[in-house]
């Protein structure tokens, strides 16, 4: 089987209204951040996550990671003698 890269997005971090005031979602919850670049700098340094995707009418940011995976093959389609398929 072939195999393919997918794209992988993760909820990392949420924004706190009103402002550009940004909370961690998966440690230092408590923590309110005063900016996005900030955020962005804590959550490389606790993950090394360095690719985000960012989604301003949601108000969150994701981790972009690539996973491999198996793509199965198209079955093949079979015909009649009459040009139905099977």
């Amino acid at each position: 089987m072939d195999k393919t890269e997918q794209e992988v997005k993760t909820k990392v971090a949420q924004r706190i209204k009103p402002g550009d005031r940004w909370s961690p979602l998966h440690f230092n919850k408590d923590v309110v951040v005063p900016s996005l670049t900030e955020v962005l700098e804590l959550i490389y340094q606790e993950t090394n996550i360095t690719q985000f995707y960012i989604d301003a009418r949601e108000g969150y940011i994701y981790s972009v990671d690539h996973e491999e995976v198996e793509v199965k093959p198209i079955p093949e389609k079979k015909w009649s003698l009459y040009g139905d398929d099977i």
